[in-house]
């Protein structure tokens, strides 16, 4: 298929990557502060839908031919939680097929203060 399909050719492929079956997990998960979680991927691609395929998650890309499964991992440094997407991409379509939140557990994060005169000393 071109970038010069018809609507009901997108509409068509749209619908297919739907029916994409996913397995998407993160390990650890909750994550420390700043510590890295992997994310980790599986698709296994429609077997009607006859297409070159990318999976993309967090900048991360596996390319491969539709009927078939897609999968992969990538590492990542979490700062935050974080909702991450997997998107199944097609030469005229793209579709968010997943969703995963990582969440960072934010109780070992410790709090302290200091005093103002440090703040201020520092400016004169």
């Amino acid at each position: 298929m071109t970038g010069g399909a018809t609507n009901a050719e997108k509409e068509r492929v749209y619908e297919l990557l739907g029916f994409t079956q996913v397995t998407f997990s993160a390990n650890p998960s909750p994550v420390r502060p700043f510590g890295t979680t992997t994310l980790s991927w599986e698709a296994k691609l429609p077997t009607n839908l006859h297409s070159e395929i990318t999976i993309v998650v967090a900048g991360n890309e596996v390319h491969g031919i539709s009927p078939g499964t897609l999968s992969g991992s990538a590492t990542i440094t979490m700062d935050q939680t974080t909702l991450f997407g997997l998107t199944a991409k097609t030469p005229i379509v793209q579709r968010t097929i997943a969703v995963l939140t990582v969440p960072v557990n934010e109780s070992e994060c410790q709090r302290s203060s200091f005093p103002v005169q440090i703040l201020t000393a520092a400016s004169r």
